[in-house]
């Protein structure tokens, strides 16, 4: 009696395990939701990414660090917010928030873009001239986006990103080995 008690109770806790399993596999699926924090998290990022990358010698960084967003990227608030309590090797950072309809970017030292990005600006990226020495980041732009050199990517319930060295070095710039390190994709060519 004690034994049958016990595989009756033992198959119970292994319903109720492949239950909580397969409800788990069905949640982790679909779409995760957009947490307050995840602005705030994906600023950090993208300062994090400053620090680790390295701007050609003859790149116009003066006494100030130009960091520039447009097309509503997610970040946009909160770069607004704590990037001025940040640092830039020894610089301050000044965030601008470009027009919509500015295809002009020409004092930034990093691009911060969204999903609204305008199609000018992006025609004037792909010109090697006017965009040499300006970081390009996406962050949660379209992933077609052929002038990023860091994208943003929602990796299950976390921020990863990718990176195209390829690009970015076409366009003067360098990125350590510790970035490299802890992307989730780098494309070389």
């Amino acid at each position: 009696m004690f034994s049958f008690q016990f595989l009756a109770l033992l198959r119970l806790h292994l319903v109720i395990a492949l239950l909580l399993a397969n409800f788990n596999q069905a949640t982790s699926a679909a779409e995760p939701l957009v947490t307050a924090e995840e602005p705030k998290l994906r600023a950090a990022i993208v300062l994090g990414i400053l620090r680790f990358t390295n701007w050609p010698a003859d790149a116009p960084i003066t006494n100030t660090f130009h960091l520039c967003t447009t097309g509503n990227p997610s970040s946009e608030a909160a770069l607004d917010k704590i990037s001025s309590q940040r640092q830039f090797q020894n610089l301050p950072i000044v965030t601008h928030k470009l027009k919509r309809d500015s295809s002009s970017f020409s004092m930034c030292n990093a691009l911060v873009m969204g999903v609204n990005v305008n199609g000018k600006l992006l025609e004037k990226l792909s010109d090697s001239e006017s965009s040499y020495g300006v970081l390009t980041i996406c962050d949660n732009c379209k992933a077609h986006n052929k002038t990023t050199m860091v994208q943003l990517v929602r990796v299950g319930n976390r921020i990863g990103f990718k990176i195209d060295l390829g690009l970015a070095e076409t366009k003067g710039m360098q990125f350590r080995s510790a970035l490299l390190e802890l992307a989730t994709e780098v494309k070389q060519d």
